[in-house]
């Protein structure tokens, strides 16, 4: 760079001070994201299998564009392993750093795994990438801005975080957020919303955002990935020219009934080639890789990009790069699996749902179609009952209520039991949703809180029944408060609950201590909880363990009854179920049914004494000394 002298004479020693100088302030000219990593960007020997300088694939370069482009906002990426986007993202990642100057953070599902991406790629990227390191002042010194949470560059930081806590996902300006293995993370992060929701409300306010999700997918259903997928302007698919006609097409696996896609002889994995969709021809791997080069990404729709900058539709005419673009991109396209390996995988998972799901989501980068169970809110709706709660049923005998916190207010639900015989389930009724609007580190919710759980319900009868206890959720919002509240009315038996998935017990009557908040909380079943009320909802007719339902809850409510799936995982080979809240969806009435559940197993219920206390010819204070000092044995009938 020539110095400015000003008409001054410069000694040499002087001119090279002020080049140094200046230099500070020396822009370099824009580059994309893939032109800066073929010149800056290495792969480490701990976790690449060729160290060395980075060289892109083909169908690699538009996704890396596109990551870099300003006028993207959001890039989905849905893969199968294998095909580099770990890599992709850490070039993207020193890119920002060193090119852009941009604040930047990266979510892992879990602590753990934010720790060991740091380790293992984050460090050893700083160490082995001259540009980066020579923005990193803190390389190899102990400094709070060289840690597993924070990189502080030159101009910008780079923050790392598991996404299992919701704390993880706030306090954070960012111009650039990465979430790998997206459909790791929970469907409902403490109950403050899905994962990708809550980073990108990070983003808020950047003027370049740019929100970079990617995942191998897993069940259709409940896949993260595949819901942001279906949310994208358009789902970009890298498409190669057939070697014998021309006919561009995405590299697919097939099956047995399809024209195009793999194929091999019976037992003979080394004999897999691709046919062409267009002139049904066969070409191999050596003969995709001699035209891979010339392949082009094109969506749905016929639109397409060569580079991930410039964008065309089906006539060819140029069109904006849109807002949020999807890739989808699998093993066959990488060097690094051969197609014989991907044949022979095939032939081994064959009659093992296990083992093919397997294939399905970390081979073909497909989400698996699994059959889940459900209950429907439509036939619920058509099920309601002409009561509601300023006149509840008069087979309703005791009342529980169950809470669950949100960042900006507390819901509740009231239900109603009846048990008449030892061995049958208790009869239910949904009495009524309560949605206190207000702050839950407010006193005032609070006390709104209290006073729905002193009021009283009228049966068509003439009874006046209050509730006899309450599970208050204190696992994710406002645990301080939630403990603090349900300490003070232990004797009006209103518990602080933590929901825990897995086989347990919805009730498990030994209490836990929290040290740090000098309270007691108890454990429910949520699993085991939601179990029961989905095979009640779905009884017909009146009688034991029907789940009655007033005219005064609408179709979101029920919605919200129903918004979970239960489905099967394979642990070690083994069927495992679990419950999943599919994106997008809000399940606060379910987890408030479940803790009312847990409720009526909290405190213990004489149903036979309990209804002759309540009969017209029993004394009023015995009426209520029976109902608030209950002696019996726990409720039959449920888990």
């Amino acid at each position: 760079m020539p110095v400015p002298t000003f008409g001054l004479m410069l000694t040499a020693p002087m001119a090279k001070a002020v080049r140094l100088g200046l230099g500070a302030f020396r822009k370099p000219p824009p580059l994309r994201l893939s032109e800066w990593a073929a010149q800056h960007f290495y792969l480490s020997p701990e976790s690449s299998y060729v160290e060395g300088r980075w060289v892109a694939y083909p169908y690699q370069l538009a996704i890396m564009n596109a990551i870099g482009n300003d006028d993207i906002q959001e890039v989905t990426l849905q893969k199968s392993a294998r095909v580099g986007y770990t890599k992709i993202i850490l070039a993207a990642m020193a890119y920002f750093a060193v090119h852009k100057r941009r604040n930047q953070c990266v979510w892992q599902p879990v602590d753990d795994d934010a720790d060991e991406f740091v380790k293992t790629e984050i460090d050893t990227m700083i160490r082995d990438v001259p540009a980066v390191q020579k923005i990193f002042p803190f390389y190899n010194t102990k400094s709070k801005h060289n840690t597993l949470r924070q990189k502080t560059f030159f101009g910008s930081m780079l923050h790392i975080r598991g996404g299992k806590s919701a704390k993880n996902y706030r306090r954070l300006t960012l111009g650039v957020a990465y979430q790998d293995e997206a459909d790791g993370f929970d469907a409902d992060i403490q109950n403050e919303g899905p994962s990708d929701k809550l980073i990108l409300k990070r983003l808020e306010g950047a003027t370049f955002k740019k929100f970079v999700c990617g995942s191998t997918p897993t069940i259709e259903e409940t896949s993260l990935i595949a819901s942001r997928v279906k949310e994208a302007d358009g789902l970009y698919r890298y498409h190669i020219p057939c070697p014998h006609c021309g006919h561009s097409q995405p590299l697919i696996f097939g099956g047995k009934h399809e024209a195009a896609g793999f194929k091999w002889r019976p037992a003979e994995p080394e004999s897999v080639r691709h046919l062409c969709a267009s002139c049904s021809a066969e070409f191999g791997q050596q003969d995709y890789l001699r035209v891979w080069e010339q392949g082009i990404y094109r969506d749905e729709n016929g639109n397409w990009t060569r580079n991930g900058v410039e964008f065309f539709n089906a006539d060819d005419k140029r069109i904006p790069a849109p807002r949020h673009i999807a890739f989808h991109v699998w093993t066959a396209y990488s060097p690094q699996a051969t197609w014989t390996d991907v044949a022979r995988e095939w032939i081994s998972a064959k009659g093992d749902p296990g083992k093919q799901k397997f294939f399905v989501n970390t081979t073909l980068g497909e989400t698996w179609k699994e059959k889940v169970e459900r209950t429907d809110a439509d036939a619920l709706l058509a099920r309601r009952e002409n009561y509601g709660p300023e006149r509840i049923p008069a087979r309703v005998l005791y009342l529980t209520a169950g809470a669950d916190l949100q960042d900006d207010r507390i819901e509740c639900t009231v239900w109603g039991f009846r048990q008449d015989a030892k061995d049958a389930p208790p009869e239910a009724w949904v009495i009524e949703h309560r949605v206190i609007s207000s702050d839950p580190t407010h006193d005032g919710a609070w006390s709104d809180l209290d006073s729905l759980l002193l009021e009283t319900w009228k049966t068509e009868d003439g009874r006046t029944l209050r509730i006899g206890a309450a599970c208050i959720d204190s696992g994710g919002h406002h645990t301080s408060q939630a403990y603090a509240f349900c300490k003070e009315r232990s004797g009006r038996h209103i518990h602080a609950i933590r929901g825990m998935g897995g086989a347990r017990p919805v009730w498990i009557p030994k209490a836990r201590k929290s040290k740090k908040y000098d309270a007691h909380f108890w454990i429910v079943g949520s699993d085991t909880a939601k179990d029961a009320i989905y095979a009640r909802l779905r009884k017909a007719g009146d009688g034991p363990g029907h789940i009655h339902l007033p005219a005064s809850v609408d179709k979101a409510f029920l919605q919200q009854l129903t918004s979970e799936v239960v489905r099967t995982k394979y642990v070690k080979g083994k069927p495992v179920r679990e419950w999943v809240l599919p994106p997008g969806k809000r399940n606060e009435v379910l987890d408030c049914a479940a803790y009312a559940l847990a409720a009526l197993l909290a405190r213990p219920v004489n149903w036979a004494q309990l209804e002759r206390s309540q009969r017209p010819d029993a004394p009023a204070a015995k009426r209520w000394e029976s109902l608030l000092n209950l002696k019996s044995t726990r409720a039959e009938g449920l888990p």
